[in-house]
């Protein structure tokens, strides 16, 4: 006993899988731009294990295989209703039917095979698809760029002001002019470096510029770390014959030479402290 089917029903039971595989890559297609979206602008050590490029190649093979699977289909069937239209070489046979197995076969229908639309149509969706996953691949790119991470100290080295020495009160009843062309008037000024800070005046002095500013004290546990600008004391020099600029002031111990109307130094002025007689001028 045989039961009679509705062409309806046969036309939809016929093509269930093809309509899930339909369904399907859509479903892929739809899970792979949420990924995509999902991931935009994260960190690339958020996902452990099985990284983003993987799920999106996994997601894009699915795709391409669900697509290919209807296309082969629907490219055989359509091998029945050429020949059932007209007349045609066997050889067209051959060829559509390879077509559904790879991408060679759809070349040979394209160049050789006088057809519908549809079935170019099918062939060229078939050589299209070859480029799936590289072009899957791109849709993922990285970037290194920089985040603040306020939990992180960075440190950097600075001086205000250095003090290392002593100033003597030479007349403490007498007080110092404000307008005085001496400003050594007054006081003794005796410089006392430590041997740390003489040793680091003649590094600078007898070592590159750029060597030197590798010795800066940086505490920086990133890769990049980045502070305001700000000013910080810094020492430099520079040689010039002042000869005849020197003026000679007596003193008991040590005295003064003072050169007037100088550009170097603060306030227009350079102190040059002489011991003795028998020892050559020091600069101070």
């Amino acid at each position: 006993m045989f039961t009679r089917t509705s062409p309806t029903k046969m036309r939809w039971t016929a093509w269930v899988w093809e309509y899930s595989a339909v369904l399907g890559s859509i479903a892929f297609f739809v899970a792979m731009v949420a990924v995509l979206a999902s991931s935009n602008g994260q960190e690339v050590a958020s996902w452990n294990g099985v990284t983003r490029n993987a799920v999106v190649s996994i997601l894009s093979l699915a795709m391409k295989s669900s697509l290919a699977y209807v296309l082969a289909e629907c490219m055989a069937q359509w091998k029945w209703v050429l020949f059932a239209r007209e007349p045609r070489p066997l050889m067209d046979f051959e060829r559509i039917d390879a077509a559904t197995r790879g991408p060679l076969g759809s070349l040979r229908v394209l160049t050789r095979t006088k057809g519908p639309l549809a079935l170019q149509f099918g062939a060229v969706l078939t050589l299209l698809i070859i480029g799936l996953d590289p072009f899957a691949q791109q849709l993922m790119q990285f970037r290194d760029t920089f985040a603040d991470e306020s939990s992180i100290s960075a440190l950097i080295s600075s001086t205000g002001r250095y003090y290392m020495g002593t100033a003597v009160l030479n007349s403490p009843n007498k007080p110092v002019p404000t307008n005085s062309s001496d400003p050594a008037h007054g006081y003794t000024v005796k410089p006392e470096l430590p041997l740390s800070m003489q040793s680091a005046i003649f590094a600078g002095l007898s070592r590159a510029p750029a060597e030197v500013e590798q010795e800066v004290l940086v505490r920086c546990l990133t890769s990049n770390c980045t502070w305001d600008p700000f000013i910080t004391l810094g020492v430099c020099y520079r040689c010039n014959n002042v000869t005849t600029k020197l003026e000679s002031v007596d003193g008991s111990d040590s005295s003064f030479v003072n050169i007037l109307d100088a550009t170097l130094g603060l306030d227009g002025f350079t102190k040059i402290t002489k011991r003795s007689s028998n020892n050559p001028l020091l600069l101070g």
